[in-house]
This record gives C-alpha cells, sequence and structure tokens, in this order.
C-alpha cells in the first residue's frame, strides 16, 4: 500500500464516521478549527527573517598584524593574481593572512617557515573559498 492510498483510506473512513456519527463530526470540526486558528496565529506572530550581514573577516589574533590583502578577492581575480600579491610578501605577513583568516583549524602553519609552503596552502585554501558554490550557478 503506498502513502497516498493509505491516507486516501484513511480520510474515507474518517468521512464516513462524520456521516454516521454526528458527535464525532462536530468533535472533528472543533479540532480542525482550533487547528486553523492555532496555525493563523503562529503565521501572525511568525518574526521577520534578520537580514544577513555580509560575512566580514575575523579580528586579527593577538599580537598579530591585519592581513596584508584579502586572499579570497585577489582568487577571484585569478590564481596568478593570488600568487603574485602572495609573493611580495614576508613569512610573518603571510602567517598573519593565515591567522586573520581562519585558514588553518589545525594551528600547523604556525611552525611553517618555507614561503613557498605558506604560499600554497593559502592559494588552495583562498580558491576552495572563492569557488565555493559555483556547482549551482
Amino acid at each position: 500500500m503506498t502513502k497516498k492510498t493509505a491516507l486516501r483510506a484513511l480520510f474515507k473512513v474518517i468521512e464516513d464516521e462524520a456521516d454516521l456519527n454526528p458527535a464525532f463530526a462536530e468533535r472533528l470540526f472543533g479540532a480542525l478549527g482550533d487547528l486553523a486558528a492555532t496555525i493563523a496565529r503562529d503565521a501572525a506572530v511568525k518574526p521577520a527573517p534578520k537580514p544577513r550581514r555580509a560575512r566580514t573577516p575575523a579580528a586579527p589574533k593577538a599580537g598579530r598584524a591585519p592581513a596584508a590583502l584579502d586572499p579570497v578577492r585577489h582568487a577571484r581575480q585569478g590564481e596568478a593574481t593570488l600568487r603574485e600579491g602572495l609573493a611580495a610578501l614576508s613569512v610573518q605577513q603571510l602567517k598573519d593572512i593565515i591567522a586573520e583568516f581562519g585558514m588553518d583549524a589545525g594551528g600547523q602553519t604556525t611552525r611553517w617557515s618555507r614561503m613557498e609552503r605558506l604560499v600554497d596552502h593559502i592559494v588552495l585554501v583562498a580558491i576552495a573559498r572563492a569557488t565555493k558554490g559555483d556547482a549551482f550557478l
């Protein structure tokens, strides 16, 4: 038996009983009336959805300088643009970017000292964030 068939059978039983039993019909319509009133009341007091705020980068971590550039914005312009912007920065500035934009949940990049490794990590995360949701376009 499908859901559709089961629901039809249920409503047929309710309809037949309401036709044969006036007391049942009265209770049924009373319950439905209360339900309709409750639904209307809940819909009237439903708060308006809060407007969505634009995502802003997290505040810089204590002891860190603000990020020298926004890697996701640069990644949207292309990987070459992002790598070019990152190449002009120091290791410390790269670590500032990673910290400010929350690009290292595990804290592993704080021990890295090779500029190439930090740049590759930033590029990987920034491109993933810049293209997130593109499959739905």
